[in-house]
Protein backbone atom coordinates (compact mmCIF):
# COMPACT_ATOMS: atom_id res chain seq x y z
CA UNK A 1 0.00 0.00 0.00
CA UNK A 2 1.17 3.49 -0.81
CA UNK A 3 1.11 5.63 2.38
CA UNK A 4 0.00 8.56 0.25
CA UNK A 5 -3.00 6.64 -1.08
CA UNK A 6 -6.44 7.56 0.29
CA UNK A 7 -7.35 3.91 0.86
CA UNK A 8 -4.17 3.38 2.90
CA UNK A 9 -4.99 6.34 5.12
CA UNK A 10 -8.58 5.19 5.54
CA UNK A 11 -7.61 1.63 6.53
CA UNK A 12 -4.84 2.91 8.81
CA UNK A 13 -7.34 5.21 10.55
CA UNK A 14 -9.82 2.36 10.87
CA UNK A 15 -7.24 -0.06 12.32
CA UNK A 16 -5.98 2.52 14.81
CA UNK A 17 -9.53 3.22 15.96
CA UNK A 18 -10.17 -0.49 16.45
CA UNK A 19 -6.99 -0.79 18.51
CA UNK A 20 -7.89 2.26 20.60
CA UNK A 21 -11.39 0.96 21.31
CA UNK A 22 -10.05 -2.47 22.26
CA UNK A 23 -7.51 -0.86 24.57
CA UNK A 24 -10.22 1.17 26.28
CA UNK A 25 -12.35 -1.94 26.73
CA UNK A 26 -9.30 -3.83 28.00
CA UNK A 27 -9.23 -1.52 30.99
CA UNK A 28 -12.40 -3.25 32.23
CA UNK A 29 -10.90 -6.74 31.96
CA UNK A 30 -8.99 -8.04 34.95
CA UNK A 31 -5.65 -8.93 33.36
CA UNK A 32 -3.64 -7.01 35.96
CA UNK A 33 -3.43 -3.47 37.39
CA UNK A 34 -3.21 -0.82 34.66
CA UNK A 35 -3.95 2.79 33.88
CA UNK A 36 -7.21 3.70 32.21
CA UNK A 37 -7.30 5.32 28.80
CA UNK A 38 -9.61 7.94 27.37
CA UNK A 39 -11.76 6.81 24.49
CA UNK A 40 -11.06 8.34 21.06
CA UNK A 41 -13.72 8.98 18.48
CA UNK A 42 -14.69 5.80 16.67
CA UNK A 43 -13.62 5.57 13.03
CA UNK A 44 -17.07 4.39 11.97
CA UNK A 45 -19.16 1.27 12.12
CA UNK A 46 -18.01 -1.82 10.26
CA UNK A 47 -19.35 -1.94 6.74
CA UNK A 48 -18.79 -5.68 6.52
CA UNK A 49 -21.80 -7.96 6.35
CA UNK A 50 -22.05 -11.53 7.63
CA UNK A 51 -23.81 -13.71 5.10
CA UNK A 52 -26.31 -14.78 7.76
CA UNK A 53 -27.70 -11.26 7.86
CA UNK A 54 -28.43 -11.19 4.13
CA UNK A 55 -32.23 -11.50 3.66
CA UNK A 56 -31.90 -14.33 1.16
CA UNK A 57 -29.94 -16.49 3.60
CA UNK A 58 -31.26 -15.25 6.95
CA UNK A 59 -34.48 -17.20 6.38
CA UNK A 60 -32.68 -20.54 6.23
CA UNK A 61 -33.62 -22.94 8.99
CA UNK A 62 -31.17 -25.47 10.44
CA UNK A 63 -30.39 -28.35 8.07
CA UNK A 64 -31.68 -26.38 5.06
CA UNK A 65 -29.31 -25.01 2.46
CA UNK A 66 -29.01 -23.08 -0.78
CA UNK A 67 -26.72 -23.97 -3.68
CA UNK A 68 -24.51 -21.14 -4.89
CA UNK A 69 -21.36 -20.34 -6.84
CA UNK A 70 -18.71 -18.09 -5.36
CA UNK A 71 -15.09 -17.15 -5.25
CA UNK A 72 -13.96 -17.95 -1.72
CA UNK A 73 -11.16 -16.10 0.06
CA UNK A 74 -9.65 -17.41 3.28
CA UNK A 75 -7.16 -15.45 5.41
CA UNK A 76 -5.27 -17.06 8.26
CA UNK A 77 -2.85 -15.55 10.80
CA UNK A 78 0.36 -17.55 10.85
CA UNK A 79 1.68 -19.00 14.14
CA UNK A 80 -1.12 -17.37 16.12
CA UNK A 81 -1.17 -20.09 18.79
CA UNK A 82 2.54 -19.77 19.51
CA UNK A 83 2.27 -15.99 19.56
CA UNK A 84 -0.66 -16.07 22.01
CA UNK A 85 1.38 -18.13 24.47
CA UNK A 86 4.34 -15.79 24.06
CA UNK A 87 2.62 -12.40 24.39
CA UNK A 88 -0.18 -13.31 26.81
CA UNK A 89 -3.92 -12.76 26.98
CA UNK A 90 -4.04 -8.95 27.00
CA UNK A 91 -1.78 -8.39 23.99
CA UNK A 92 -3.52 -11.21 22.10
CA UNK A 93 -6.86 -9.53 22.82
CA UNK A 94 -5.60 -6.18 21.51
CA UNK A 95 -3.99 -7.83 18.49
CA UNK A 96 -7.10 -9.70 17.41
CA UNK A 97 -9.40 -6.70 17.93
CA UNK A 98 -7.17 -4.77 15.53
CA UNK A 99 -6.44 -7.51 13.01
CA UNK A 100 -9.81 -9.24 12.45
CA UNK A 101 -12.02 -6.11 12.13
CA UNK A 102 -9.50 -4.67 9.65
CA UNK A 103 -9.62 -7.87 7.55
CA UNK A 104 -13.43 -7.71 7.68
CA UNK A 105 -13.43 -4.07 6.56
CA UNK A 106 -11.18 -4.93 3.61
CA UNK A 107 -13.65 -7.65 2.58
CA UNK A 108 -16.46 -5.09 2.66
CA UNK A 109 -14.48 -2.60 0.58
CA UNK A 110 -13.83 -5.30 -2.02
CA UNK A 111 -17.52 -6.20 -2.27
CA UNK A 112 -17.37 -9.54 -0.45
CA UNK A 113 -19.61 -11.11 2.19
CA UNK A 114 -18.12 -12.72 5.29
CA UNK A 115 -19.10 -16.37 5.50
CA UNK A 116 -17.32 -17.20 8.73
CA UNK A 117 -15.17 -15.60 11.43
CA UNK A 118 -12.64 -17.92 13.04
CA UNK A 119 -10.22 -17.46 15.91
CA UNK A 120 -7.35 -16.25 13.76
CA UNK A 121 -8.95 -15.54 10.41
CA UNK A 122 -12.08 -15.44 8.30
CA UNK A 123 -13.41 -16.64 4.99
CA UNK A 124 -15.55 -14.64 2.61
CA UNK A 125 -17.53 -15.07 -0.60
CA UNK A 126 -17.24 -12.86 -3.68
CA UNK A 127 -19.66 -12.89 -6.61
CA UNK A 128 -22.11 -15.08 -4.69
CA UNK A 129 -24.61 -16.41 -7.25
CA UNK A 130 -27.59 -18.59 -6.41
CA UNK A 131 -27.74 -21.78 -8.48
CA UNK A 132 -31.04 -22.70 -10.11
CA UNK A 133 -30.27 -26.27 -11.15
CA UNK A 134 -30.11 -25.29 -14.81
CA UNK A 135 -26.86 -25.54 -16.72
CA UNK A 136 -25.25 -22.13 -16.97
CA UNK A 137 -21.87 -20.43 -17.03
CA UNK A 138 -20.81 -17.80 -14.52
CA UNK A 139 -18.90 -15.91 -17.21
CA UNK A 140 -17.59 -12.38 -16.72
CA UNK A 141 -19.14 -12.02 -13.27
CA UNK A 142 -17.09 -15.00 -12.10
CA UNK A 143 -13.90 -13.51 -13.47
CA UNK A 144 -14.54 -10.25 -11.68
CA UNK A 145 -15.31 -12.13 -8.46
CA UNK A 146 -11.94 -13.90 -8.55
CA UNK A 147 -10.19 -10.63 -9.32
CA UNK A 148 -11.94 -8.89 -6.41
CA UNK A 149 -11.02 -11.71 -4.02
CA UNK A 150 -7.40 -11.61 -5.19
CA UNK A 151 -7.16 -7.84 -4.84
CA UNK A 152 -8.68 -8.12 -1.36
CA UNK A 153 -6.02 -10.70 -0.47
CA UNK A 154 -3.27 -8.36 -1.63
CA UNK A 155 -4.69 -5.58 0.52
CA UNK A 156 -4.81 -7.94 3.52
CA UNK A 157 -1.12 -8.77 3.11
CA UNK A 158 -0.18 -5.11 2.88
CA UNK A 159 -2.44 -3.94 5.71
CA UNK A 160 -1.12 -6.62 8.08
CA UNK A 161 2.51 -5.96 7.23
CA UNK A 162 2.45 -2.18 7.00
CA UNK A 163 -0.43 -0.97 9.19
CA UNK A 164 -1.37 -3.47 11.88
CA UNK A 165 2.21 -4.37 12.79
CA UNK A 166 3.05 -0.68 13.02
CA UNK A 167 0.13 0.04 15.37
CA UNK A 168 1.11 -2.80 17.69
CA UNK A 169 4.84 -2.06 17.76
CA UNK A 170 4.18 1.65 18.41
CA UNK A 171 2.49 0.67 21.67
CA UNK A 172 5.10 -1.85 22.76
CA UNK A 173 3.32 -5.00 21.56
CA UNK A 174 5.25 -7.54 19.56
CA UNK A 175 4.61 -7.20 15.83
CA UNK A 176 5.73 -9.59 13.13
CA UNK A 177 2.19 -10.59 12.16
CA UNK A 178 1.97 -12.37 8.81
CA UNK A 179 -0.98 -13.89 7.01
CA UNK A 180 -1.69 -16.50 4.39
CA UNK A 181 -4.45 -15.98 1.84
CA UNK A 182 -6.07 -18.63 -0.34
CA UNK A 183 -8.52 -18.04 -3.20
CA UNK A 184 -10.67 -20.76 -4.80
CA UNK A 185 -13.85 -20.94 -6.90
CA UNK A 186 -16.76 -23.30 -7.34
CA UNK A 187 -20.08 -24.52 -6.04
CA UNK A 188 -20.92 -24.22 -2.36
CA UNK A 189 -23.92 -24.83 -0.13
CA UNK A 190 -24.92 -21.98 2.17
CA UNK A 191 -26.63 -23.47 5.20
CA UNK A 192 -27.59 -22.82 8.81
CA UNK A 193 -25.71 -25.21 11.07
CA UNK A 194 -26.17 -25.96 14.75
CA UNK A 195 -29.07 -26.14 17.18
CA UNK A 196 -32.21 -24.03 17.50
CA UNK A 197 -30.64 -21.52 19.89
CA UNK A 198 -26.98 -21.95 18.94
CA UNK A 199 -26.37 -21.76 15.21
CA UNK A 200 -24.77 -19.80 12.38
CA UNK A 201 -25.09 -19.45 8.63
CA UNK A 202 -21.95 -20.68 6.90
CA UNK A 203 -20.89 -22.42 3.70
CA UNK A 204 -19.54 -25.82 2.79
CA UNK A 205 -18.01 -27.12 -0.41
CA UNK A 206 -14.69 -27.76 -2.17
CA UNK A 207 -13.71 -24.09 -2.67
CA UNK A 208 -14.11 -23.42 1.06
CA UNK A 209 -11.81 -26.31 1.96
CA UNK A 210 -9.33 -25.47 -0.80
CA UNK A 211 -9.06 -21.79 0.12
CA UNK A 212 -8.69 -22.56 3.84
CA UNK A 213 -6.06 -25.22 3.16
CA UNK A 214 -4.00 -22.82 1.04
CA UNK A 215 -4.20 -19.98 3.56
CA UNK A 216 -3.07 -22.27 6.36
CA UNK A 217 0.15 -23.32 4.65
CA UNK A 218 1.74 -20.14 3.28
CA UNK A 219 2.75 -16.59 4.03
CA UNK A 220 1.51 -14.70 1.02
CA UNK A 221 -1.33 -15.38 -1.43
CA UNK A 222 -2.09 -18.35 -3.64
CA UNK A 223 -4.89 -19.17 -6.06
CA UNK A 224 -6.12 -22.63 -6.98
CA UNK A 225 -5.79 -23.63 -10.63
CA UNK A 226 -9.54 -23.21 -11.01
CA UNK A 227 -9.39 -19.64 -9.70
CA UNK A 228 -6.40 -18.89 -11.93
CA UNK A 229 -8.25 -20.20 -14.99
CA UNK A 230 -11.28 -17.97 -14.29
CA UNK A 231 -9.16 -14.85 -13.69
CA UNK A 232 -9.79 -12.11 -16.32
CA UNK A 233 -7.76 -12.42 -19.50
CA UNK A 234 -8.01 -8.75 -20.50
CA UNK A 235 -5.39 -6.09 -19.70
CA UNK A 236 -4.48 -6.32 -16.04
CA UNK A 237 -6.07 -9.77 -15.92
CA UNK A 238 -4.48 -13.19 -16.13
CA UNK A 239 -1.09 -11.71 -16.91
CA UNK A 240 -1.41 -9.94 -13.57
CA UNK A 241 -2.12 -13.15 -11.67
CA UNK A 242 0.82 -14.89 -13.35
CA UNK A 243 2.97 -12.09 -12.03
CA UNK A 244 1.50 -12.36 -8.54
CA UNK A 245 4.56 -14.12 -7.13
CA UNK A 246 6.70 -11.22 -8.31
CA UNK A 247 4.23 -8.69 -6.90
CA UNK A 248 4.65 -10.36 -3.52
CA UNK A 249 8.41 -10.31 -3.92
CA UNK A 250 8.48 -6.60 -4.78
CA UNK A 251 6.04 -5.44 -2.15
CA UNK A 252 6.74 -7.57 0.91
CA UNK A 253 9.74 -8.94 2.83
CA UNK A 254 11.34 -12.15 1.57
CA UNK A 255 9.53 -14.22 4.17
CA UNK A 256 6.29 -13.61 2.26
CA UNK A 257 7.52 -15.06 -1.05
CA UNK A 258 6.24 -18.45 -2.13
CA UNK A 259 6.28 -20.52 -5.27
Amino acid sequence: MDPDDANYNEIEHFAKAQYTEAKVAASTIQFSARARYSKNERAGELQASMIGYEPEFAVLDTCYGMGAWASILSVDLRKSSERAVQVGAKDTYLTMHTYLPTMAELVAKAGGKIVGLRGDGLFAAFGLTKLTGKSSEVGEAGSLAVQSATNCGKAMLEATDEIINGILVADGIEGGLAVGVGVAVGEIVVTRIGLTNANEVTAYGPPVNQACKLSGKIIGIRLTKGAHDVYPTAKGGRGEVRALRWWVFRQLPERHVHA
